[in-house]
């Protein structure tokens, strides 16, 4: 029996995959230019020193088309000024949430409008990113995406993350940490990854969200400085999440809390501990479910950030971190 039906199957919505991508589908030219993308987020994964990968957007997809078609054509606007600046837009059709009864994302209440909001970005920019917490989302969505993610409450789901790595070889697949900050499971997840994909070729990274082992300012920059050690700086740095709860004054999640992690990053890249990407809960859209940053602070941020990287390309991050 194969992996994938191993695992719990999860129902998207009406109207079915099938039908959407008929709907919405894409031109050769535009799976030219997904497949052209994937292959710049996979070369800052393999060599950090290639540039910066940067993920941008609301915590969650809301049915705002116009106001995403605008930030999306702002983040391909910095991408284009870059170079060496890979921009993805973070756009989560599907949400976890730790209460049943809270709304689980724009797939579960306007499955279609969902679908193409993405599809029509993807076609627009192919520069999309999404969370996969079920095996049936890389089936929907898995030809509009330029890299995916599974989430901190997925990292001990060896089967989902197999059914995953295996579904496409080529979509760059980042595992992010679990919630008690640990990352020794994340690492192990992304070993079976690249293992499972072609052999000696990276095709997967550690993003690192912080978490319960991280609380304070002090103590989640020993624990990214570690992440950074262990995966030799082929990290995404998550800067909401656990690390703006570390950040927050109150512990918890807030657009201060977050702001604060993201310049956090930015001073210890200038001490040579840096990041191969961030990952910003960014958007001028109010957001249904955690605080945002305004995209102007988060793109700023960015920027700052691609610019300390390009210039310490002679920086040996292995060397700093053993000191």
């Amino acid at each position: 029996m194969s992996i994938e039906n191993n695992i719990p199957r999860y129902d998207p919505g009406d109207p079915n995959t099938a039908e959407l991508e008929l709907r919405y589908s894409l031109s050769n030219t535009q799976h030219t230019a997904i497949a052209e993308q994937r292959e710049r987020v996979l070369s800052i994964i393999r060599k950090p020193s290639e540039g910066l990968l940067a993920v941008v957007g609301p915590c969650a997809l809301t049915n705002d088309p116009e106001q995403i078609s605008a930030e999306g054509i702002t983040l391909q606007e910095l991408d284009t000024a870059y170079e060496g600046l890979v921009m993805l837009h973070r756009m989560p059709p599907w949400k976890p949430r730790t209460n049943r009864e809270d709304w689980h994302g724009l797939e579960t209440t306007e499955a279609e409008a969902a679908y193409r909001i993405v599809a029509n970005q993807a076609r627009e920019h192919a520069n999309i990113a999404i969370e996969t917490g079920h095996y049936d989302h890389v089936m929907r969505y898995g030809q509009l995406l330029t890299a995916a993610w599974t989430g901190g409450r997925n990292v001990y789901k060896d089967d989902l993350i197999e059914a995953l790595a295996i579904h496409d070889a080529s979509l760059p697949l980042l595992v992010k940490n679990g919630l008690d900050g640990s990352i020794e499971a994340a690492l192990k997840r992304i070993r079976a990854i690249n293992a499972m994909r072609e052999q000696g070729h990276i095709q997967s990274a550690l993003i690192y969200r912080g978490g319960e082992n991280a609380k304070t300012p002090e103590t989640w920059e020993e624990a990214y400085k570690l992440a950074l050690e262990r995966t030799d700086g082929k990290l995404i740095v998550d800067v909401a999440h656990g690390s703006e709860i570390a950040h927050d004054p109150e512990n918890k999640k807030s657009v201060k809390g977050q702001t604060l992690a993201m310049e956090h990053v930015i001073e210890l890249a200038k001490e040579g501990y840096l990041p191969a990407g961030v990952m910003i809960e960014a958007s001028n859209i109010e957001s249904p479910t955690d605080p945002v940053m305004p995209l102007e602070i988060a793109l700023d941020g960015v920027k700052r950030l691609y610019e300390i990287k390009a210039g310490t390309e002679d920086v040996n991050q292995s060397e700093l971190l053993a000191a």
